[in-house]
């Protein structure tokens, strides 16, 4: 199944994506209000690392990136290919660097995987036109989709945000169609670094792909509150987030060593029996539609077969 994420790679690099520009000025409406994109783009900064990857998916390639997910070309492996022999300039972390900015002079900041901060989306407003938090989404908890419709919107590209968008339901609905047995199964996602544990509420960005395959949310990832962007698990509660399937973020740790560092966690039904699985790279994290493909194409097969073993 990973021949699914390099047919895409190969769509959008060879044009398939790419239709001609729409009509400017372009207005966008999102979280923080309305912005205009007066002429087609030809410098942008992409604040996040799923901003940038949107953009390569649209068949663009930002300049400038700011990678807080710490990858230092800009974007996660999954997606380099589509970089081909630019080398946008990348700054690492999560502080904004707003002089790095201002000195790539700009002519659209992409900021879509962003929360409500007004303050910061005045600042790179005055440095350019800026789009931020699509209307109605979760704040840094923006679904790829939300994120590629207004991403496209600005370039002007509507039509190839549309089309992304429905290869990537069609994509979802043949992993739901090829593992069947996943729609009769609990899921949790966790994060698990430095013995703190954390869940994270059914539309968060990870969890809700996860169960955009047919998974159900366990007990516990279903008791989140819809505000909450996470819920901080004390070993008391980690008994309600056992689940048909677990998936786990350890941080670079091994299975053995989460469940000597965690005996609660060792005891859970899903540990006991190989229903756990660790993520092996930043490519849920990043979740976006270059990403997801890649991850699910290499996750998926792991579950179903973890699952099989234990029947």
């Amino acid at each position: 199944m990973r021949i699914l994420w390099w047919l895409i790679i190969v769509a959008v690099a060879s044009g398939a994506f790419q239709t001609k520009a729409g009509e400017f000025p372009a207005v966008v409406e999102h979280a923080l209000g309305q912005t205009v994109v007066p002429a087609e783009p030809e410098r942008i900064v992409a604040m996040t690392n799923r901003d940038a990857e949107t953009l390569l998916a649209l068949g663009v390639v930002p300049v400038g990136i700011q990678s807080q997910l710490g990858f230092e070309g800009g974007v996660g492996p999954w997606a380099e290919p589509l970089l081909r022999d630019a080398r946008p300039e990348v700054w690492l972390g999560m502080e904004i660097n707003y002089e790095a900015v201002v000195a790539i002079d700009p002519d659209l900041i992409v900021f879509a995987n962003s929360g409500l901060d007004a303050e910061v989306y005045g600042r790179l407003s005055a440095i350019a036109p800026t789009v931020a938090l699509p209307s109605g989404a979760v704040p840094w908890a923006a679904t790829p989709q939300e994120m590629t419709l207004t991403i496209a919107q600005a370039l002007g590209r509507e039509e190839d945000g549309t089309a992304l968008n429905a290869e990537l339901g069609a994509y979802l609905a043949a992993q739901r169609q090829r593992y069947p047995v996943f729609g009769a199964m609990t899921l949790s996602y966790l994060d698990i670094f430095q013995r703190s544990i954390f869940a994270y509420p059914a539309d968060s960005i990870v969890t809700n792909i996860l169960l955009s395959v047919g998974f159900k949310p366990s007990a516990g990832v279903a008791s989140i509150p819809e505000n909450a962007s996470y819920l901080d698990v004390s070993e008391e509660r980690l008994a309600e987030f056992d689940a048909d399937v677990l998936i786990i973020d350890g941080h670079g740790q091994s299975l053995e060593a989460l469940q000597d560092e965690l005996p609660t966690f060792s005891r859970l039904s899903a540990v006991q029996e190989g229903r756990v699985l660790l993520i092996e790279d930043m490519a849920l994290a990043t979740n976006s539609q270059l990403s997801i493909p890649y991850a699910l194409d290499r996750l998926l097969p792991r579950i179903a077969e973890a699952l099989e073993a234990g029947e």
